[in-house]
């Protein structure tokens, strides 16, 4: 039977090996985790934002992306990969990880130049095409003009 979580193993240098039980498809890093002093070491958790994907656009009706943070590079299938936090128009206003493939990071660089830290709090409408084996990526479709309320 498939379970929606798996076990994630955290390690730090100072900290004993833990795992935690997380949805499966969520990625916890060490920056997510908080520990507190007294009798027990505690490891307390936090959800960490899912991927975004075309599919996610789609089934919950995004249209509007607000970049959270100037983000970093990743190593990702097809070499580093710009990867930005981001919050979504849908109705839980979900913030997501979004690695940017190389349409959408042109894109944003087009719009808003090179330094990503201008990017922070910029609010853009995204679509979805096909790549070329059909599953569908995210797009940007226009920078928006005013406020969209993300």
């Amino acid at each position: 039977m498939n379970s929606p979580y798996t076990y994630q193993k955290i390690y730090e240098a100072s900290l004993v090996s833990s795992e935690i039980l997380v949805p499966s498809g969520t990625v916890l890093q060490l920056s997510d985790l908080t520990v507190t002093e007294g009798e027990k070491n505690m490891v307390q958790a936090q959800l960490s934002e899912t991927f975004l994907k075309g599919e996610d656009i789609i089934s919950s009706g995004i249209t509007r992306l607000k970049i959270l943070d100037e983000g970093s590079y990743v190593k990702g299938n097809y070499g580093d990969q710009l990867q930005v936090r981001v919050l979504a128009n849908d109705k839980d206003k979900k913030k997501y990880k979004w690695s940017l493939g190389n349409k959408a990071n042109d894109q944003l660089i087009n719009l808003f130049g090179k330094d990503t830290a201008e990017w922070v709090g910029k609010e853009i409408e995204v679509s979805t095409e096909q790549n070329k084996a059909g599953k569908p990526i995210v797009i940007v479709t226009s920078k928006p003009s005013g406020k969209l309320g993300v």
